[in-house]
């Protein structure tokens, strides 16, 4: 609406990423005794990552007068972009491919109360070890740790406190990223430049903990619940919404059907 003074304290936050991983797992069952058993894994992965782009607004205070003009009282924020395209001509650019590298991390641990008491015996392979049936187990982990730095095509823009009056809004016309970006430092700063605050950035991954119970009602009955709920490591995080879930399952050695039952924050 018109003539309305919005002021919101923020943080507003808007971020993507893509990229490609390629990673390493390891998991081990540590301790097995009685009808007690414990076992934890860690993944690492190398991040390549293809584009990102992140908005951070921390303040912002405007008013519409009419539909044209936008007067911004005041604006705290900051931007990132790492595109693969040429900013001026508005043409792939995929002159390296990746824009940034990074590192993930996965780690969990799962503990599980076994149905029968455990036997120690020694096979000669993996897939020869016996099928261990349980009452429940638990698991936790930390998922998605990490982020990537993106370093090549990459600008970052700060508006550190600035207002302006822009006119003419529906008229402008915008040509190219590079000419937006621009508009933008001249619109805050009175210049092309002084918006432009570094050649690179740091965007970071989905973080999250991951909480799962598992339960063996009956013979072939499973029930599970599980609970991801999401944490940002940076102001320029991906975010990841919060889920619970509720699945029952019904699994035989050939054979497994569930119905989950999900609800998304």
């Amino acid at each position: 609406q018109q003539n309305i003074n919005y002021v919101d304290p923020g943080p507003i936050k808007a971020s993507v990423m893509s990229w490609a991983e390629i990673g390493l797992s390891y998991s081990n069952v540590f301790y097995a005794r009685g009808f007690n058993k414990l076992s934890a894994g860690i993944s690492v992965r190398r991040l390549l990552g293809v584009a990102g782009t992140y908005l951070n607004a921390r303040q912002l205070d405007y008013v519409v007068p009419n539909d044209s003009t936008l007067d911004i009282k005041n604006v705290d924020a900051t931007l990132g972009v790492a595109l693969p395209i040429d900013y001026s001509a508005n043409v792939a650019n995929t002159d390296p491919l990746f824009k940034g590298g990074g590192f993930g991390f996965d780690f969990g641990v799962t503990y599980t109360r076994l149905t029968h008491y455990h036997q120690d015996s020694y096979y000669n392979s993996l897939c020869a070890q016996p099928y261990e049936d349980y009452q429940y187990r638990i698991g936790v982990a930390l998922i998605d740790v990490g982020g990537i730095r993106f370093n090549d095509n990459a600008v970052k823009m700060r508006i550190d406190n600035q207002s302006s009056y822009w006119t003419d809004v529906p008229s402008m016309k915008i040509r190219s990223v590079q000419h937006l970006l621009d508009t933008l430092s001249y619109q805050f700063y009175g210049d092309n430049t002084s918006a432009y605050a570094g050649e690179n950035f740091t965007l970071w991954l989905p973080s999250a903990l991951s909480v799962q119970f598992d339960y063996h009602l009956q013979q072939n009955w499973y029930v599970n619940a599980s609970l991801i709920y999401g944490f940002p490591l940076s102001s320029s995080s991906i975010a990841r919404p919060a889920e619970l879930s509720l699945t029952p399952r019904y699994e035989t050695r050939w054979f497994e059907a569930s119905m989950p039952v999900s609800l998304y924050n």
